[in-house]
């Protein structure tokens, strides 16, 4: 699929008549407008779902109909790229979960709704949309904060936060949301000087580790799990 850019001066005017116009769908041709209808109907209905299950059901939405186009991680670092899904393809969508604010169609590099969201997903993926939802469905808005807007110096290790997303959840309990900000925010401070694919076990070996750490802090309560 060949997908569209918009620059960034380009998206200051776009989203001026965007708000001007009251955000009225665009015409799009049949490539864009077959992936709209695709993601809309892969969320389904919206009404009743809170903030982070909107963000989250998005983001699968996304991961998987851009996933079957030929999208991938390199077109995901285009900031153009996602200007345009925002201010073109989904501003009904973005506006439904968001409001009226530059910040996330375009304005700021990891507010940016539609791309936050894929990511999010592409770091907690556990190789299913059923396994990750298992994963990741009773988390937060503030686990998608931790884990994309705080990439830390070594940058996303999908290898690392998929192994990571895999233990959110154990023995049907879920970890609370203050031990997953903890947990992450060691990774990023261990990530500093550790390589975890070298470490002892790999990464496996490391992400165990980890959560051994955030049980020693958490006085012997690992993970703090969540009745």
């Amino acid at each position: 699929m060949n997908w569209k850019r918009v620059s960034r001066a380009r998206a200051a005017r776009m989203f001026v008549e965007l708000c001007r116009s009251e955000f009225k769908a665009s015409t799009l041709d049949a490539q864009f407008s077959e992936l709209k209808t695709a993601v809309e109907s892969t969320i389904g209905e919206r009404k009743e779902l809170s903030s982070y299950a909107m963000d989250l059901h998005t983001g699968l939405a996304l991961y998987e109909e851009l996933g079957r186009r030929g999208f991938g991680v390199r077109a995901a670092a285009d900031d153009g790229i996602w200007r345009y899904l925002s201010l073109v393809v989904f501003p009904e969508l973005v506006k439904e979960r968001c409001g009226v604010k530059e910040d996330w169609f375009w304005k700021a590099r990891w507010r940016h709704w539609l791309k936050r969201t894929w990511w999010y997903v592409h770091l907690t993926w556990q190789g299913s949309r059923e396994a990750t939802l298992a994963a990741v469905g009773g988390m937060s808005t503030d686990t998608i904060a931790q884990l994309v807007e705080r990439p830390g110096k070594a940058g996303f290790r999908p290898e690392v936060t998929r192994r990571i997303a895999s233990g959110f959840v154990k023995n049907n309990k879920k970890m609370s949301e203050d031990s997953v900000r903890r947990l992450l925010k060691l990774n990023t401070a261990f990530l500093v000087t550790v390589e975890p694919a070298w470490s002892r076990g790999g990464v496996d070996g490391y992400v165990d580790r980890l959560y051994d750490a955030l049980e020693l802090k958490n006085g012997g309560r690992r993970g703090e799990l969540a009745g």
